[in-house]
């Protein structure tokens, strides 16, 4: 039997039951250093909203994590204060975006630069076209596209970025 490029392989076991059904994804959870300045900048940067409602707090009363939502994402966002136990990785990568095209990942490189974001280069990955930019804690988000079929011809053969 022949792969077919790109597609996704099984990995159950012959004769293990599919599982039961999963609808979608609930939340991403980010730790941050402080909640508030994390507050501001995914709302300047990513136009995320603020559901205060869904505050978490600890037994003393003590705010430990908050729930965003960002616009064109299913699901929310828990930003989550960093303790001794769970710090900040400056460079790790929780998340990927996904975008239309090449022209949203342009526009997204201006909107970056307004914001005074740092951010690297757009460029052809194996599976789309890549924008990395860091967050305020120095997390690594990246904005990534979907090959049209044409592309992902082309990417089957190409080395990976």
């Amino acid at each position: 039997m022949t792969a077919t490029p790109g597609a996704a392989r099984d990995l159950r076991q012959d004769n293990e039951p599919a599982p039961p059904a999963i609808t979608g994804l609930h939340h991403l959870t980010i730790d941050v250093q402080d909640l508030e300045a994390s507050l501001t900048w995914y709302g300047r940067v990513l136009g995320a909203s603020h559901l205060e409602s869904l505050d978490h707090y600890d037994d003393q009363g003590l705010k430990y994590a908050v729930i965003i939502r960002i616009p064109g994402l299913n699901g929310v966002v828990q930003l989550r204060e960093a303790t001794d136990q769970r710090p900040v990785q400056a460079g790790y990568d929780p998340v990927t975006f996904e975008v239309a095209d090449q022209n949203a990942l342009e526009a997204w490189t201006k909107h970056l630069d307004s914001c005074a974001v740092k951010h690297s280069a757009i460029t052809r990955r194996r599976a789309g076209h890549a924008l990395d930019f860091s967050t305020s804690d120095g997390l690594t988000l990246r904005l990534y596209t979907t090959l049209t079929g044409e592309e992902q011809q082309q990417a089957n053969s190409a080395p990976i970025n």
